[in-house]
């Protein structure tokens, strides 16, 4: 887990109201992440669990949303 996503995770969530202390360390821990993406890729092994694959769809804008 990157430690500056964390960081920011945990500034957001105390400003909105989220959580009300910063976590102690215990709690920045990414095992739980890993297991859940091991575990979908035994079930669905063509699932894009990183985004690497993503890529954007074209949209065209329209006026009045048609």
């Amino acid at each position: 887990m990157d430690e500056e996503k964390w960081a920011r995770t945990v500034e957001l969530a105390l400003q909105t109201g989220a959580i009300t202390a910063e976590p102690d360390m215990r709690a920045y821990r990414d095992d739980l992440v890993i297991a859940a993406i091991q575990a979908l890729a035994q079930e669905m092994p063509n699932l894009d669990a990183s985004g690497k694959g993503w890529t954007p769809l074209a949209v065209t804008v329209r006026s009045g949303a048609q």
